[in-house]
């Protein structure tokens, strides 16, 4: 048996994606995967055993061509694409792929799948990864009470390259700390995080920054004020995953770094924005975690005051120490 399973979204939407593979593999052990990603989210599934090869959408007309080629070389029994919305590069795929049968979301009028899935609307409350599983009930696999945990496999590169930071740094035991997320409404205050920097040192922790080159102007700022701040200069996701593995918590805006620690169970503080819909679709599934939401009931988490943060990071530690 053959599946494409179509997942262009941000890299966290692959994370979260991964369980639709383990419980494929688990249930079919001979089938074999084929995914379609977008060149921003590939590299999650690139070390992953599950998957017999990874297409990668392009938009340039030349690469547009090929992507069309490559999809068209194999004939496959099942096509699923989890988006629960309309979109116009889903339908594309689905009218170009060459499969038995065809499962994703039909918007009104537009009836290109088989198999529908719910909506949006109709998936309300629903995490992300349980309106994914959704998409396997073609196959017989049906959803389990709890929802499972992301499945990622690291790279043997960036294992290397983490642990080599970490040696050359004196590093065993850290604390980590995101500057980054998807938009300017995640990020929080350089001044509060200065502020949690601070009362970490106070005990003695070690601290490693992680960011997007475009938080690298932050990261530079707050290293100036802290001496014995080590902050990580990652090649790619890939990087970043093997140091999240590693971390004695995470503390973090709403990301795909919350998705990676789920995947590790790595305890963590994570920062949300107000709007309870987005949070109880990406929230958190490891075992210890908190999750710190904006009391403003906006999507933002400017307003999350720093001592609540350090309270959230006090009570982990009370856990795991």
């Amino acid at each position: 048996m053959k599946l494409l399973i179509v997942q262009l979204g941000r890299i966290g939407d692959m994370i979260l994606a991964t369980p639709l593979f383990r419980a494929i593999k688990e249930k079919y052990p001979d089938s074999v995967i084929h995914v379609l990603a977008g060149r921003h989210n590939y590299l999650i599934i690139k070390d992953n055993p599950r998957i017999s090869k990874i297409l990668v959408y392009e938009k340039s007309p030349f690469k547009l061509v090929k992507t069309v080629l490559d999809i068209r070389k194999t004939k496959y029994d099942y096509l699923f694409d989890p988006k629960d919305h309309h979109s116009t590069e889903s339908r594309f795929i689905a009218r170009i792929a060459i499969a038995e049968r065809k499962i994703g979301y039909n918007s009104k009028n537009k009836h290109i799948y088989d198999f529908p899935i719910p909506s949006g609307k109709e998936n309300k409350g629903k995490h992300y990864i349980e309106k994914c599983l959704y998409a396997l009930k073609p196959l017989f696999i049906n959803s389990v009470n709890n929802i499972p945990l992301p499945e990622l496999f690291t790279n043997p590169d960036s294992e290397n390259y983490v642990q080599t930071f970490l040696s050359g740094n004196n590093i065993v035991e850290f604390f980590l700390i995101n500057l980054s997320a998807s938009k300017e409404s995640k990020l929080y205050v350089l001044e509060k995080w200065a502020i949690i920097i601070n009362h970490l040192f106070s005990k003695g922790s070690r601290i490693v920054l992680t960011f997007a080159p475009s938080e690298k102007h932050y990261a530079d700022e707050l290293s100036q004020n802290f001496n014995d701040l080590v902050l990580f200069n990652s090649r790619s996701i890939n990087d970043v995953i093997s140091l999240v593995k590693r971390a004695k918590i995470l503390i973090t805006p709403d990301t795909a770094l919350v998705h990676i620690a789920s995947s590790f169970n790595i305890s963590m503080v994570a920062l949300f924005g107000g709007l309870e819909e987005e949070f109880q679709k990406f929230r958190p599934l490891n075992e210890n975690y908190i999750a710190l939401r904006s009391p403003t009931g906006i999507d933002g988490i400017k307003t999350i005051e720093a001592s609540e943060v350090i309270k959230a990071i006090d009570s982990l530690l009370s856990l795991i120490v």
